[in-house]
């Protein structure tokens, strides 16, 4: 899998900001894999401190906890994002 660093380097990290429609923007961390631990996405609110963690690799998908494969989780969320 690509190194997603330089991707979430430009993301927001600071707390309340509104993005173009008013909303929140989510404020995002990215950790590489090292040794035996998965890469990781830290995605926090935009207005407070809620957070969940994002744990992936080439195959399977673990959000906030909940792991499954790239596919199921495409099948949850494609509907939702169109």
């Amino acid at each position: 899998m690509r190194d997603l660093s330089k991707l979430f380097q430009r993301w927001n990290k600071k707390l309340v900001q509104r993005d173009e429609q008013g909303y929140w923007k989510l404020r995002i961390w990215h950790r590489r894999a090292h040794n035996k631990k998965s890469p990781r996405l830290l995605v926090k609110c935009g207005c407070c401190d809620s957070k969940f963690e994002i744990y992936y690799d080439d195959e399977e998908l673990e959000i906030a906890g909940v792991l499954a494969s790239k596919g199921e989780w495409r099948r949850l969320f494609g509907p939702l994002l169109k």
